[in-house]
C-alpha cells in the first residue's frame, strides 16, 4: 500500500492525517515506507525517489521528534519540523 496524495482543494490540509490512520493498523516504519520507498517502487523510480543518495530527487525533513516512536509526528508536521532540505538546499521554515 502506498501513501496517497490525492486530496484536493480544502481537503488538502488533511493529507498528513493519513499517517495517524495508518499508525493504527501498521507499524510506523511501514507507514513511512509507504510514503517513500513503496511509492517510489510503484512509480518505477526507486533510484530517484524515496532514497537519500547522490543524484536522487531527495527532499529531507529533520524533525524534533521521532516518528518511529509516535507516527502522529508526521500528521502534525508543522509542530515538529526543524529543517527542510529541498533540491539539496536548506529551505527556511
Amino acid at each position: 500500500m502506498a501513501f496517497g496524495t490525492d486530496l484536493l482543494g480544502g481537503m488538502h490540509r488533511h493529507q498528513n492525517e493519513q499517517f495517524r490512520l495508518l499508525g493504527k493498523v501498521q507499524p510506523a516504519i511501514d507507514a513511512i515506507r509507504s510514503a517513500t520507498t513503496t511509492a517510489a517502487r510503484l512509480l518505477e523510480r526507486e533510484d530517484q525517489l524515496g532514497v537519500v543518495a547522490p543524484g536522487a530527487d531527495a527532499d529531507m525533513l529533520v524533525l524534533s521528534a521521532d516518528p518511529l516512536a509516535d507516527i502522529s509526528v508526521l500528521a502534525d508536521i508543522a509542530d515538529h519540523l526543524d529543517v527542510l532540505v529541498q533540491d539539496g538546499k536548506v529551505v527556511s521554515i
